[in-house]
């Protein structure tokens, strides 16, 4: 299934592709979805790293204007924290209560799978033709509830493309331009220093197995090396180089000198 995908900004050399995706956005609401985009590309845009002259010319930016049928998200029950259903009619059927955590958005693995092959695989995809840049999508979920999720590149098994295209979801509610940054901390730049959870740290090696068990990222440690913060990857047992950054709040002025590295260093290896 390709998808119509509509250029934003693509600065000549631009070569990491954003595409922001709508669900859950009726026809007469996609203004909404548009005014969403703007205010997360002023957050990412004014943010170290991606704030530098450099680094803007290194990123395209596209949308996916898909219309649902109804507005909203859905939410899943979960054992681990039960809640009233609700099925919304959306196109890709995001849904939160992911993992048993009701700020967690989430998007089914087949409509994940519609989506890689709508950007990348199908002949009409519109990456087709770059069989070697790799795609990041945020979706954007017409829900006024706190939340988001993110992944990395290759962290979904069994799905179309899982080594090209990374997803990272957020409602648009007040706080999504932060939630938007963190999740794409996760999404792009592998960050996964985070903040403590004992739900999702006692309820992720049942319900997601392939992303709890995926090994520390460079900003994570099992021990301190020196001058480190206990606490890290939702648990205290280990240890984040920062002692507050917008991975472990979303509130925090930036990622962090450390995890600003690390991003700089995606980014040239993206670009």
């Amino acid at each position: 299934m390709a998808f119509t995908v509509t250029t934003i900004l693509a600065p000549a050399g631009a070569t990491i592709p954003i595409v922001f995706v709508a669900d859950g956005f009726k026809s007469s609401q996609m203004s909404t979805f548009d005014d969403n985009i703007d205010d997360i590309m002023i957050k990412f845009r004014t943010t170290a790293p991606f704030n530098t002259s450099a680094n803007k010319g290194k990123f395209q930016w596209y949308k996916v204007s898909k219309t649902s049928v109804q507005d909203g998200v859905s939410i899943i029950d979960h054992p681990e924290n039960p809640m009233t259903p609700v099925t919304r009619n959306t196109f890709f059927k995001v849904f939160r209560n992911w993992v048993g955590l009701s700020h967690y958005y989430h998007i089914p693995d087949y409509n994940r799978a519609i989506l890689a092959s709508g950007l990348l695989d199908s002949p009409g995809g519109f990456f087709a033709n770059r069989p070697d840049d790799n795609v990041f999508v945020i979706i954007i979920s017409n829900s006024s509830t706190y939340g988001g999720g993110a992944e990395f590149l290759g962290l979904m098994p069994s799905t179309s493309s899982p080594d090209r295209m990374s997803i990272c979801i957020v409602g648009n509610g007040d706080d999504m331009t932060d939630v938007a940054i963190h999740e794409f901390g996760h999404s792009f730049g592998d960050l996964d220093d985070e903040y403590l959870d004992s739900v999702y740290a006692a309820n992720a090696p049942t319900y997601e197995p392939d992303v709890w068990f995926y090994g520390n990222r460079l900003n994570v440690r099992d021990a301190n090396p020196g001058g480190w913060y206990q606490g890290a990857r939702y648990v205290t047992t280990k240890y984040r180089a920062t002692y507050d950054d917008l991975m472990k709040n979303i509130y925090a002025s930036g990622f962090g000198s450390p995890n600003e590295a690390l991003l700089q260093d995606r980014i040239d290896d993206e670009a």
